[in-house]
């Protein structure tokens, strides 16, 4: 039986019932996580394991496509073993809805082989993009990318700007993380295990594919 088969996707009950049997691994692992400023990669595991990581995935991509009323309830038990592990895994599954707003090369490119994949994301557009001949050039810094430390791509909001330097609307860029520089800043008092650090990019090329653009309004 395949991953995409709809039998195989488990109900919204069973999805909570999951979140709740791993209530006890997230708290032992609760303190491990906030020293180390980083979800506990058994958490991380154990979230996997109970099939939490595909909630937002499309189910052509293995995933389940749970609605969000769902996937709150699940976060809300999540938070009741490790407020720092329920916050990354939130953020996360944002990402996962985010990239439905790309075309499906890029959807490809992102689960084909791992329908698990997790993404951080930045709303705040602290970035360039501009146009090349080749796709798109991104350039700039963004902080509070909670859960990026187990990530595998970050979703970048990004100011556009055309070939000329004029302004040209918002655009939103996925990005290999290994493509992007992080910087080790999340030294806090509280929700230390988000580790939500900053990362940048320096003239990073991005695949036509991997961006939307959306044009600024006329005045």
């Amino acid at each position: 039986m395949s991953a995409t088969d709809p039998t195989t996707i488990p109900t919204d009950e069973e999805l909570i019932a999951q979140a709740a049997t791993i209530i006890p691994t997230l708290r032992e692992n609760a303190d491990t996580t906030e020293q180390d400023r980083r979800v506990a990669d058994d958490s991380i595991r154990a979230l996997r394991s109970a099939g939490l990581a595909r909630m937002a995935t499309e189910k052509r991509f293995g995933g389940y496509e749970t609605d969000l009323l769902t996937q709150l309830l699940v976060l809300v038990e999540l938070g009741k073993g490790c407020p720092s592990t329920g916050w990354v895994e939130a953020i996360l599954l944002a990402g996962r809805e985010m990239i439905k707003s790309l075309d499906d090369e890029a959807k490809q490119e992102v689960f084909g082989d791992n329908p698990d994949a997790h993404m951080f994301t930045s709303n705040s557009p602290t970035g360039t993009i501009t146009k090349t001949t080749d796709g798109y050039v991104v350039d700039g810094k963004w902080g509070f990318c909670s859960g990026s430390d187990h990530a595998e791509w970050g979703f970048l909001m990004c100011l556009a700007k055309d070939e000329a330097g004029n302004p040209a609307g918002m655009a939103m860029a996925v990005v290999p993380k290994d493509e992007l520089i992080k910087h080790d800043v999340w030294h806090v008092a509280g929700m230390c295990g988000t580790g939500s650090n900053t990362w940048e990019a320096r003239n990073v090329l991005v695949p036509e594919h991997r961006a939307t653009l959306s044009a600024l309004p006329r005045p």
